[in-house]
């Protein structure tokens, strides 16, 4: 009989960074690969890293990368809910973290591998250091996408404002237009991005977007919720939502009695924070003149304030998704209950 060989252990480097709804598919895919035997360090913000030891990695934090300590208001770097269109507020994001920092990320990505030996990177899409970092190398790399692709697949429809494939010419002609304007959204970045590139004796880029090119590209969704494709290039792969749970999320509050045959109503808006405590008390007070019963979930962006709720609602932090629907509009939460108030609605909701 020929044995067979054992599969290699293989050292990975995950990066993370916090942005709510990401962190728990990272510690999803992280959990995965501890369980295969994989050995797995995490480079990222001290606010995700205590659940990322759960998982079974060892952690280790952004030393010259910008680092959220918490998930509160207070440390976020981009402060999006001021800004004053969803441009602006990606802006801001791009600037504090996805591309801003690029030199910083790809400093502290390559000091870590490094330090010990590392096979693989696992990086963010949305983390353009890393993707330096790991060319820099010459490692092979991989990067999770939490959510639907940020590079325009065949036939689907640019990133950003929320279309939905074009059915015409006329169509793919603004779609192409639309196409152009997220590319010099993106390009805004180039000087900086190849500025890092070149700290690491690599040649510049015409556009951004090009930095992309990892040997996998994992979209953390399913195939049935995103558009249609004929093909995929090569390098990327429909993986399948990573439904993990946060450590801290909380059961379902139960009835005093344990009976209630009153419908269920559950309010969520966002893991972290938005603005959205306006949203949030006009839903709890329409709630009040309703024969139901109300869970509504505030997420650490709201955790700890004093939110009034009237009499047939319970407050909570986040509630056990695999038994209520229920947490943040991003894509991973919005594979399970399409929750609508999110940074990324546009691009979720016509996929709905």
């Amino acid at each position: 009989m020929i044995a067979t060989p054992a599969p290699k252990r293989l050292d990975a480097l995950v990066l993370g960074w916090e942005g709510g709804g990401n962190v728990p598919p990272t510690v999803g895919a992280v959990r995965s690969l501890v369980e295969r035997g994989h050995r797995v360090r995490v480079l990222g913000d001290d606010s995700m890293l205590a659940e990322m030891r759960r998982a079974g990695a060892r952690t280790l934090p952004w030393r010259r990368a910008p680092n959220r300590l918490d998930a509160s208001p207070q440390s976020c770097f981009a402060r999006d809910w001021e800004a004053p269109d969803p441009v602006s507020a990606f802006l801001a994001w791009a600037q504090a973290i996805f591309l801003g920092p690029s030199l910083l990320h790809a400093e502290d990505v390559v000091e870590a591998a490094r330090t010990e030996k590392t096979d693989v990177i696992i990086g963010s899409d949305l983390l353009f250091g890393g993707m330096i970092a790991a060319e820099a190398l010459n490692l092979p790399s991989a990067l999770l996408a939490a959510n639907v692709s940020l590079l325009r697949l065949p036939g689907h429809p640019p990133f950003g404002p929320g279309l939905t494939p074009a059915t015409n010419e006329t169509e793919r002609q603004m779609q192409d237009d639309v196409a152009q304007q997220v590319d010099a959204m993106f390009d805004a970045f180039l000087p900086t991005l190849n500025a890092a590139r070149a700290r690491f004796g690599l040649t510049p880029l015409s556009r951004t977007l090009d930095q992309m090119r990892p040997d996998r590209l994992l979209l953390a969704t399913s195939p049935a919720f995103d558009f249609p494709v004929a093909s995929l290039p090569d390098f990327i792969r429909y993986v399948g939502p990573i439904l993990e749970e946060p450590a801290w999320a909380q059961a379902i509050p139960e009835s005093p009695d344990g009976v209630d045959a009153r419908p269920l109503v559950v309010v969520s808006f966002s893991t972290t924070y938005q603005g959205q405590e306006a949203a949030l008390a006009a839903t709890l007070a329409a709630l009040a003149n309703m024969p139901v019963r109300g869970v509504a979930t505030l997420g650490k962006g709201l955790d700890g304030k004093q939110i009034a709720a009237p009499e047939n609602v319970r407050i909570v932090v986040v509630v056990q998704s695999l038994r209520i629907a229920t947490r943040c509009g991003w894509h991973f939460v919005t594979i399970r209950q399409r929750a609508p108030h999110s940074r990324f609605r546009a691009r979720l909701s016509p996929r709905l």
